[in-house]
């Protein structure tokens, strides 16, 4: 009787941690949907002008960060916006930073979207997209000499 039982345990306790991590991965799924639509957003009111790109990097320890950048899409000239890092074993917490002005872990899907407000509301970001979208050049892309 007591191997029926412990097959049943054994059962539920799987049951339960397939549950639980279903739960982690549709919140990071839910993150990133979060983070495009608001970069969506975005492109839309600057009238397409600019686009984000994203580049997965690997860190010295293996972890996958998401670096975020905004390009000119005539001229090509990109700047890097902000960052994000799940943690590779659990998901959460999710690590973002725009450019070392905010900084959150972020335990779950609201305060991924509480970062991205907090982000979006800081002065400076808006401004350095703005400045991307109306860059009527590239200005690492000069063939002019350099006087010195």
């Amino acid at each position: 009787m007591q191997n029926k039982d412990t097959d049943l345990n054994m059962k539920l306790l799987i049951q339960e941690k397939y549950k639980a991590a279903m739960a982690k991965m549709d919140g990071k799924k839910d993150s990133e949907a979060l983070i495009n639509e608001a970069l969506t957003e975005i492109t839309a009111l600057l009238e397409h002008k600019i686009i984000f790109k994203k580049l997965s990097v690997a860190d010295q320890y293996g972890s996958r960060q998401t670096d975020v950048y905004v390009q000119n899409k005539e001229n090509k000239y990109e700047e890097f916006v902000f960052s994000y890092e799940f943690e590779t074993e659990k998901i959460f917490p999710v690590r973002m930073s725009y450019v070392n002005i905010i900084t959150s872990f972020c335990s779950n899907v609201p305060e991924v979207a509480t970062f991205m407000k907090e982000m979006i509301s800081e002065e400076t970001f808006m401004i350095k997209i703005i400045r991307v979208s109306e860059a009527i050049e590239n200005p690492f892309n000069s063939d002019d000499d350099i006087p010195f």
